[in-house]
């Protein structure tokens, strides 16, 4: 952990199971998040720590700068709905799928209606796609953002919510 105390990033991205993700960091105030515009959190999950997600991850709406978020699915169906009305100022909101089935069917079962919402059917190699970005590629998050400029200005409906990445 001394490793980030000066780090100050806007762009970061965690993939751990929730047992590895360090408590300190799940409150949000470490300075590590004072410039986070763009946030991926991909945590694999257990049943019992979903039964308080909301409680746990409310914290990602202190973020001062946060635009662009990115979760796991688990972690996603349980918090869209409360973090779409309390985080106003995110422009993306991406939830991520590696079972194209999946997606469609959260697509299918999605109780809320905000163009801001894209359900991704995730590219196989991520990490390619994320270095991409760190070097001024085009990257998830670029595409998540032509998606969404898409449905505001009608060229598709603001209610389809499907990114199939493994067609790009």
């Amino acid at each position: 952990m001394e490793a980030i105390q000066h780090m100050r990033p806007t762009k970061l991205s965690f993939n751990s199971s929730s047992d590895q993700f360090p408590g300190s960091l799940l409150t949000f105030d470490h300075p590590l998040f004072t410039n986070v515009t763009h946030l991926d959190i991909a945590l694999h999950l257990r049943f019992e720590d979903l039964e308080c997600a909301w409680a746990k991850w409310r914290p990602l709406t202190s973020l001062p700068k946060l635009t662009h978020l990115a979760l796991s699915s688990q972690l996603a169906h349980e918090i869209l709905p409360q973090l779409l009305t309390e985080c106003p100022g995110l422009t993306l909101f991406m939830i991520r799928f590696w079972v194209l089935a999946e997606a469609v069917e959260f697509t299918q079962t999605l109780s809320v209606a905000d163009p801001r919402v894209v359900v991704v059917h995730a590219l196989a190699n991520f990490l390619m796609d994320w270095k991409g970005g760190a070097y001024g590629d085009d990257d998830f998050w670029a595409r998540g953002d032509q998606f969404v400029l898409r449905k505001r200005t009608g060229e598709i409906l603001s209610t389809q919510y499907l990114l199939d990445e493994t067609e790009v």
